[in-house]
This record gives C-alpha cells, structure tokens and sequence, in this order.
C-alpha cells in the first residue's frame, strides 16, 4: 500500500483565511484594532458562520496600498461569564 499523498490541483484545494490575531501579527496592530476596523468595513474580511476571516492575499494587497473591496460587517463580541463559585 501506497503512503504518499495525492497531489491536488490549487484550484480545488480550500482557500486558507486567517483569523483576526493573525492579521494583527502581519499588520503590528492588535487585534483590537484589526475588529474595529472590520466592522467600520475599512480592512477586507468576510463572515463564514459566524466567524470573521481574513484572505491573507487581500490584506496584503490592502496593506500595501491597492483598492481592495471592503464590506461593514457587525462584530459580536463573547460574552463574559461570571467566574464559578
């Protein structure tokens, strides 16, 4: 039996997003800043579910200063639970 991995074309390999830290990372910001800017739709992000992803290629292109398609998005931020007793 064969061990090695098939090869799988790009175009039908899953995109890669990343997540708001990482975008922070790349961009020296925190990740504060990275969902505030998300949700007043001036960085590139989308929603999958309910989560806020990043495609790495558009914030570079963001970044280094190219029109790049923004869209507001509303950012719900986790509720704090009280500490068990």
């Amino acid at each position: 039996m064969s061990t090695a991995k098939k090869h799988v074309p790009e175009r039908l390999q899953p995109p890669t997003f990343w997540k708001a830290g990482q975008v922070a990372a790349y961009l020296n910001m925190s990740e504060s800043w990275v969902y505030s800017q998300a949700e007043a739709g001036k960085i590139p992000c989308r929603k999958l579910g309910g989560a806020i992803r990043f495609d790495p290629d558009e914030i570079k292109r963001w970044a280094a200063g190219e029109q790049v398609e923004t869209r507001r998005i509303q950012v719900v931020t986790p509720l704090l639970r009280e500490p068990k007793k």
